[in-house]
C-alpha cells in the first residue's frame, strides 16, 4: 500500500506540475519532405498554462543531412501568444539534383524561460529529406504481351515509368526478332527516350508490314519482342554498374 500510495503521490504532482508550467514539444517525433519541397514545415505544440505568452529555443543539428548541402541550419526562439497552442517552424532544404540515399537532420528544442519546460520524450524530431533524383523502375504497361490484328499497320506499346519521378532519365527501346523478321513483318525500332522530371508515361509504335505467312501453316502467329533498358544518356550509353 505504501508503494501504491507514493506512485499516487508521484502521478498527482506531475498532473498539477503540467497545469502550472507550459510544456513544449513537436507534434511529432519524425517528419518527411521530398527535397524538391524546399521547405520543412515542422509543428511545435505546447500544453499545460497556455493562458500566458511563453517562448521556447529550438535548432537544427546535422545527421546524414549536412548543414548547405542538404538543408539550410538554423536556430531561434518562437513566441507564443497566451492561449497559442501551436507554432510552425520552416526549415529549407536544399534539392541537389543527385541521386543519393534518404538523409536525415534533427530539429531540437530547449527551454529559454523559468516555469517553462520541454517533454524530454519529444524534445528532438527527426527530419528526413527524401530523394527525388531517383530516375524509378521501367515497365511495359501490359507486362506479358500485346495482341494486334494481322490488318493493323501499327502495335501501340506503353512505358510505365513507377517508383520515383523526380530526375531527367533516358531508356533505350529496341525490337528483336521472334518469329517475325524485321523489315519483313515490321520494322525495326532502336530509339532513345528522354524522360521529363515527373514524366510518368510514353507510348511507342512499331510499324507493321504486310508479310506473308509460312505457306506450310494454316494459322501462324507473328511475334516480335520490344526492350526497354535505362541508359545514361541520349547516346544510349549503358549505365554503370
Amino acid at each position: 500500500k505504501g508503494k501504491e500510495l507514493a506512485e499516487l503521490k508521484a502521478a498527482i504532482a506531475d498532473s498539477q506540475q503540467i497545469t502550472t508550467h507550459c510544456v513544449y514539444h513537436w507534434e511529432t517525433t519524425g517528419y518527411g519532405f521530398p527535397e524538391i519541397e524546399g521547405l520543412a514545415k515542422l509543428n511545435v505544440v505546447r500544453a499545460g498554462k497556455t493562458d500566458v505568452a511563453g517562448s521556447v529555443r529550438y535548432c537544427t543539428v546535422d545527421g546524414t543531412a549536412k548543414n548547405g548541402v542538404a538543408y539550410e541550419a538554423k536556430d531561434g526562439v518562437i513566441n507564443f501568444e497566451p492561449h497559442e497552442t501551436s507554432k510552425q517552424v520552416c526549415i529549407t532544404l536544399i534539392h541537389d539534383y543527385e541521386w543519393n540515399p534518404d538523409l536525415d537532420f534533427f530539429v531540437v528544442l530547449e527551454a529559454c524561460e523559468t516555469g517553462h519546460q520541454v517533454d524530454g520524450r519529444s524534445s528532438r524530431t527527426t527530419v528526413t529529406v527524401v530523394d527525388a533524383d531517383k530516375a524509378g523502375n521501367f515497365a511495359w504497361s501490359r507486362a506479358n504481351n500485346t495482341r494486334v490484328k494481322h490488318t493493323e499497320r501499327q502495335a501501340f506499346l506503353v512505358i510505365e515509368r513507377r517508383a520515383a519521378f523526380g530526375d531527367t532519365c533516358y531508356t533505350k527501346v529496341a525490337t528483336r526478332n521472334g518469329n517475325s523478321m524485321a523489315g519483313q513483318h515490321y520494322e525495326a525500332l532502336d530509339t532513345v527516350l528522354e524522360w521529363r522530371p515527373f514524366e510518368m508515361a510514353k507510348q511507342i509504335g512499331v510499324s507493321l508490314l504486310p508479310g506473308e505467312k509460312p505457306c506450310d501453316v494454316d494459322e501462324w502467329i507473328s511475334r516480335f519482342y520490344v526492350d526497354v533498358t535505362q541508359v545514361e544518356n541520349k547516346e544510349g550509353e549503358l549505365m554503370e554498374g
